[in-house]
């Protein structure tokens, strides 16, 4: 029979620690890059309406938009994963 870990262990704790860090690192990823897009779709309404235009710049900005955050997302992923290696 195996044993089960304390939910008050040192390593019980240690382990959770890590899961929680992990989460809010990656959901606060999620949050990031969704101010991006919806930062830069707000900046093509914006524009539509001060050139009087149909919608060409909230599509050109909110496609701009997904690529920065893009951009973002793995320059940080990038980042971290060599931080873990050193």
């Amino acid at each position: 029979m195996e044993k089960k870990e304390k939910k008050t262990s040192p390593q019980f704790l240690e382990k959770n620690k890590k899961q929680a860090n992990a989460y809010l690192k990656y959901s606060a990823i999620g949050f990031q890059m969704a101010i991006v897009i919806g930062g830069a779709t707000f900046l093509g309404m914006k524009l539509d309406e001060y050139f009087e235009i149909k919608t060409v710049f909230t599509v050109i900005c909110s496609l701009l938009g997904v690529g920065l955050a893009l951009y973002v997302l793995i320059r940080q992923v990038l980042t971290e994963n060599n931080q873990e290696k050193e």
